[in-house]
């Protein structure tokens, strides 16, 4: 058995000034989260378990904007993002090249806007058979998710193929659906907010993506290395725009293609790794004329992790260029151009205490001061 709790709380302070205008921002997040389950093994080679689950977001933040010294805005946000949820699982052999797991499960979804609240619940089921044949390996799975009496289906199927000791060739495919979702409002003449939201009401609709990866990777004692092609067309996008007392609602849908490079070095729990990304990404909403947007992102991180048990220092770097403007017309969107760069610094302490482990330590973001100004 187990049982996990985390909590967190952080606060970020900044502001940003123009020619023509002078954005002060606060934003606060608190989150808690709890699980906790039960493992059972059977004679005969079976097993089952019992899980139970927790999490809560609560976000406060405001935006105040003043235009040409003359105009003052204000975006003040309070919401709050829940999930809570319970499944049963049972795993057996038919043959001894297999092994099939099922699963049923129960979610309860919630979300608070500005003392506006929405919940709903969500029953699931699923059933992944993993075949093992010698260098080859593959599941097939599906899922299903009974949501407002509608049963969306998600079937999923991957392969791993062992070309040498050291060396495998992978592919996956699958549907993934979500039904609590981060959506965000878009203020047309000054800055966006990004919220929790619980998918699947009128205008919301729930989320579907298609995923297609194909991936290469080696590893030995001291290395990883991987290569990773994919395709990720994804449907029921969902906008909400503000203008004075006028709001309206988008759907949409988008296509991202890319490819990811990772590598790691690793001896004794120190190690450094980069990983390099590139992709294509198209959106699509459907307004009354059809605005479609597109972005050829990069992006490169560099990182170290130095193990002085129990003391852990780490450092890292990353840069991107291409980012599309996530908020479409927000004439303040954003106000830092395409490039992105960042490098950061920590340090960690880890300790125990008869059977419970802590760990704490101090980070410093941004320590070059890059400018980065993104509202």
């Amino acid at each position: 058995y187990y049982i996990s709790l985390y909590g967190a709380s952080d606060k970020f302070e900044y502001s940003i000034s123009g020619d023509e205008f002078t954005l002060d921002a606060f934003d606060r997040n608190n989150q808690i989260s709890a699980s906790a389950g039960f493992d059972k093994n059977w004679e005969e080679g079976s097993s089952s378990g019992i899980y139970f689950k927790y999490s809560a977001l609560d976000n406060n933040s405001s935006k105040a904007v003043r235009l040409n010294r003359e105009n003052y805005y204000t975006i003040d946000t309070d919401n709050t993002g829940t999930e809570a949820g319970a499944k049963i699982r049972h795993s057996f052999a038919v043959l001894s090249i297999n092994n099939i797991e099922t699963g049923i499960g129960a979610d309860n979804l919630s979300d608070v806007l500005n003392d506006l609240k929405s919940k709903e619940n969500k029953f699931n089921f699923y059933i992944n058979d993993r075949i093992n044949l010698r260098k080859l390996s593959f599941d097939l799975g599906l899922r299903g998710d009974i949501y407002k009496q509608r049963l969306y289906l998600q079937p999923r199927f991957s392969l791993k193929y062992n070309v040498l000791e050291n060396l495998s060739l992978s592919a996956s495919w699958g549907i993934y659906n979500q039904f609590l979702g981060k959506v965000p409002i878009i203020y047309e003449k000054i800055a966006p907010a990004l919220i929790w939201k619980v998918l699947g009401e009128e205008n919301y609709p729930v989320m579907s993506s298609v995923h297609s990866i194909v991936s290469f990777s080696y590893s030995n004692k001291a290395w990883l290395i991987s290569l990773e092609g994919y395709n990720k067309n994804n449907r029921g996008l969902t906008q909400i725009f503000r203008s004075g007392n006028i709001t309206s609602v988008e759907n949409g849908l988008s296509d991202v293609t890319g490819a990811d490079l990772f590598l790691k070095w690793e001896k004794k729990g120190s190690q450094v790794f980069g990983a390099f990304s590139l992709a294509k990404m198209t959106e699509t909403y459907d307004t009354k004329t059809v605005r479609t947007r597109s972005s050829n992102p990069l992006e490169i991180k560099l990182g170290a992790l130095w193990n002085l048990n129990p003391f852990f220092l780490s450092a890292s770097f990353v840069y991107g260029n291409g980012y599309v403007n996530t908020f479409g017309i927000g004439r303040y969107s954003n106000l830092g151009g395409e490039d992105y760069s960042r490098f950061d610094i920590s340090a960690t302490y880890s300790f125990k205490i008869k059977k419970s482990k802590f760990r704490t330590g101090l980070s410093v973001l941004n320590i070059l001061n890059t400018s980065n100004a993104k509202t």
